[in-house]
């Protein structure tokens, strides 16, 4: 599971940088490029990394809008990193899974052929059924905590 005390620190973080840095102001000003203007505004950028290290997601943070578009309920089992950038540079960093920590606790995940999860369960007696699924390959992942154990491929 995620540490919900862990994600809301990330966010409690980044609003407090960008609360700082709006009275301080970042050395090089942001931009937000829009498809009409391009404005300066006090914001973070933030991205999101999987264990391979590929950014899977980024996202601009205001003060206006503090809110992130990602949820790590949606997203593959595993660990991702979230960087928060001035600009490019790197000003923190924080590792987060969404993996339980119990060994004993098995997880069921299937992706679709986009890396979507379709699917997800720590419920190992509840039955999945592909038959209501778009036809095309499927990847079936099984976690043992934080471990994977068994990675299988199917097509339907």
């Amino acid at each position: 599971m995620i540490d919900r005390t862990k994600y809301t620190l990330v966010l409690i973080s980044i609003v407090t940088m960008l609360s700082f840095y709006s009275f301080t102001g970042f050395g090089n000003e942001i931009k937000k490029i829009d498809d009409k203007s391009t404005t300066a505004s006090s914001s973070m950028n933030i991205k999101v990394i999987d264990a391979n290290g590929l950014v899977i997601l980024t996202d601009v943070v205001t003060l206006q809008n503090p809110n992130l578009a990602f949820n790590l309920h949606t997203m593959p089992a595993g660990d991702y990193t979230i960087q928060v950038l001035e600009g490019v540079k790197p000003i923190n960093e924080t590792t987060m899974s969404n993996l339980p920590k119990d060994n004993k606790v098995l997880t069921v995940e299937v992706l679709n052929e986009k890396g979507d999860k379709v699917y997800g369960s720590q419920n190992t007696k509840e039955a999945f059924n592909l038959n209501n699924m778009p036809t095309g390959e499927y990847v079936i992942h099984v976690y043992q905590g934080q471990k994977l154990i068994n990675t299988n491929k199917i097509k339907r």
